[in-house]
């Protein structure tokens, strides 16, 4: 969910032989004086009303009790979560555990909260002991996917919250909802007071992005555009080589190929996955070795509504080593680099350094379009085919055809 509330040490509370832990979270320790326990003992471990803590859920922003909260006791919970009957919002506990808990809690509209609880040593019973924690106001998002072509649901999207733009690239792969059978999701615990981003991503549908979904109404309907799945694998000597991952790097268009694309590694059991992209080509840069570092380029076809596979073998790629001899200051020179076979799609524009010499590897074998550009781009001064036969570097020279003119 978009906040997971971590307890860890910055403030230590000790009430009556138990330790309670927290950050960010109202806690009020108060006495009952001689308020009635709750009728019923909810989350109890053991029927132990002797050796108790209770906790009192409130509404931040007005004080008010909130009864019908769900809670739950981690990392284990015989009950799951639990509903709150007290009409009071309070609820007792008997720590008969012997190792720390977190007591999680959450209500609709709210954003969930958690405290950590721990039994001291000594086992000291706490009496009558209750703390208050006050849940902030938040959203829940509801809604639902269709196709943009059929306006039919679409199920098995996964539905990733982020705070920030600027964690696009690496949402990890825990999505905090997906679409069921009807296309709906649900987004809840969200924070009401922070700006967040929804990112939709399906293997067969192009990633979708909602900014600040809080200005959206309630059940929104979202429309994915179909798209494709790729995996790519890279061996070597017929294994797979480890470590390695992969990056779309663009489709030669205008346009991004999508903000949802970033680094993705292989391993000994599966291959890398691009899930969502649209139909066409894209060049794919691939890093291996230990450390990490750039190997190599290639290109894969996404096609639509379906899933396509490539294996990258080492033994069948290549690289160019070529000098630009003639053309006098070379400083601001570009090479282009196309397959031959998809000239409208660049693989790569290799630098040229000042004694005018470029490098390019690996790429995969074949043939390739070579064109060299003057210093602030414009027409291209030299148009050369070349073809790689083998697993070796091409030492290319390419001379100036304007120097032989008179």
């Amino acid at each position: 969910m978009l906040l997971v509330l971590v307890i860890a040490g910055g403030i230590g509370l000790a009430y009556w032989g138990h330790k309670v832990r927290a950050q960010g979270i109202a806690l009020t320790p108060n006495l009952l004086s001689g308020r009635a326990l709750p009728d019923r003992l909810e989350g109890l471990d053991k029927d132990d009303a002797a050796v108790m803590v209770q906790v009192k859920v409130t509404d931040a922003a007005t004080g008010e009790p909130l009864p019908g909260f769900e809670y739950r006791l981690e990392p284990t919970s015989r009950k799951g979560w639990v509903t709150n009957t007290d009409p009071g919002g309070v609820i007792g506990l008997s720590p008969t555990f012997d190792s720390t808990r977190s007591l999680r809690v959450r209500s609709t509209g709210y954003r969930e909260q958690a405290i950590e609880i721990t039994r001291d040593d000594s086992g000291t019973p706490a009496e009558k002991s209750v703390m208050t924690i006050a849940l902030k106001p938040g959203y829940v998002f509801k809604g639902m996917v269709v196709d943009d072509r059929t306006g039919a649901a679409v199920p098995g999207v996964r539905v990733h919250s982020l705070p920030s733009l600027d964690l696009l690239w690496q949402w990890g792969d825990s999505p905090v909802s997906s679409t069921g059978g009807e296309g709906h999701f649900l987004v809840p615990d969200t924070a009401a007071d922070d700006t967040i981003y929804l990112a939709f991503e399906h293997d067969y549908y192009q990633p979708l992005l909602v900014s600040e979904p809080g200005r959206v109404e309630d059940g929104m309907k979202l429309r994915m555009v179909p798209g494709g799945l790729v995996s790519c694998q890279v061996l070597h000597a017929g294994a797979r080589v480890l470590p390695a991952r992969m990056m779309v790097v663009h489709s030669g268009k205008a346009e991004s190929v999508s903000c949802f694309n970033r680094w993705r590694m292989q391993t000994q059991d599966t291959s890398i996955r691009f899930p969502g992209l649209t139909p066409g080509h894209y060049v794919v840069q691939i890093e291996a070795g230990t450390p990490l570092a750039p190997w190599g380029l290639s290109v894969v076809e996404v096609a639509k509504d379906q899933h396509k596979e490539y294996t990258f073998s080492m033994e069948k790629f290549g690289g160019i080593f070529g000098a630009l001899k003639g053309f006098g200051d070379t400083a601001g020179m570009t090479v282009e680099v196309r397959m031959a076979a998809l000239p409208e799609l660049r693989l790569a524009e290799p630098v040229v350094n000042d004694q005018g010499e470029f490098e390019l590897g690996f790429i995969p074998l074949g043939d390739y379009l070579l064109r060299v550009f003057p210093a602030g781009g414009g027409v291209p001064l030299v148009d050369k085919r070349v073809t790689l036969r083998e697993q070796v570097w091409l030492d290319l020279s390419i001379e100036n055809p304007a120097q032989d003119k008179v």
